[in-house]
């Protein structure tokens, strides 16, 4: 918690770092970005997991990795001092507990093979988060890396309606432009974009355009700015760069549609002055001396709460 603002990140892809770099969670000399010191450090009090499976796997080893990202997952959560989401009690109860609280999130669903069983075993194992794509068509929809960009699938809409059903949280990051607009038409509850920035800021296809960012505001959505350097300004960006991003969404009437979603770990090169989750006190005090304590508490936290507690399961 930093000032009193709950402070949740949208995205981080530890899960990926811990396997590939076999580095530790709660090491205190882990090299994650965000490891669990790094977490506590910066006031972490909500994570979302990343399960990203790189979709240039055998179609039959994708589930596979899923599930040993899960089991590795598993073993960071026994921790009495940790607690997954499930339900948007179980979110409250993580906080008036003083508990970290963990969501796992689905990056990219092509491990589905265009069979919903899948999704209803993901769900039963926890995750309540499912990102759509990753740059690159799937049995769901196209993503950004697609140059037909298609949107989505037969099987993405009925996807798209089961997890309305099943109050699961839908990302649209790395979608292809005419997949963000079929799930904003499908949907009947809210949805995210849980790692991008403004495109009128920064032309990168990865980011949002006011049309789009406008669109999750009139559902009540999200969008969370990320720390990618290459998605802020192509440079070798910093701190106020980034709030230019912010200043945008704020213009657009996004005070209450706006959250972080850092990427740490599923990047190698990192912005100079947040080089990990221990340097985001840094950026929220940045934060709360441009515009004042309200957008502090939406921005660090409290929208994400609001999303999370408005389309996850209310028991």
């Amino acid at each position: 918690m930093f000032r009193g603002a709950v402070c949740v990140d949208g995205h981080a892809d530890i899960l990926y770092g811990m396997e590939n770099g076999q580095q530790s969670f709660y090491a205190a000399n882990s090299s994650l970005q965000a490891s669990w010191k790094n977490l506590k450090a910066g006031g972490v009090d909500v994570q979302f997991f990343s399960l990203f499976v790189d979709p240039g796997l055998p179609a039959e080893l994708q589930l596979t990795r899923v599930l040993q990202y899960i089991e590795l997952y598993r073993g960071l959560v026994e921790e009495e001092q940790t607690m997954t989401v499930l339900t948007g009690p179980s979110l409250r109860e993580a906080l008036s507990t003083n508990r970290f609280a963990a969501v796992l999130a689905m990056e990219g669903a092509h491990c589905l093979q265009s069979d919903l069983r899948m999704l209803h075993t993901l769900y039963r194992l926890g995750v309540r988060v499912v990102g759509l794509t990753w740059n690159y068509a799937n049995c769901v929809a196209d993503g950004v890396g697609e140059g037909r960009g298609a949107g989505l699938t037969q099987f993405g809409k009925s996807l798209i309606l089961e997890m309305n059903r099943l109050s699961m949280l839908i990302d649209c990051a790395h979608l292809s432009d005419q997949g963000f607009w079929d799930v904003a038409e499908i949907s009947s509850a809210s949805f995210v974009v849980s790692h991008a920035n403004s495109k009128s800021v920064y032309n990168h296809r990865r980011n949002l355009t006011d049309e789009q960012i406008r669109a999750l505001i009139a559902k009540e959505g999200l969008i969370g700015l990320t720390f990618v350097p290459g998605f802020v300004d192509g440079t070798t960006p910093t701190i106020d760069t980034l709030l230019r991003h912010l200043d945008h969404v704020l213009e657009l009437g996004g005070a209450k549609h706006v959250g972080l979603g850092t990427d740490f770990d599923g990047i190698d090169v990192t912005m100079p002055d947040l080089q990990n989750a221990a340097c985001l006190p840094l950026l929220l005090s940045e934060i709360e001396r441009r515009y004042g304590s309200e957008v502090l508490y939406d921005v660090a936290g409290r929208n994400w709460i609001r999303v999370l507690e408005t389309v996850l399961p209310r028991e």
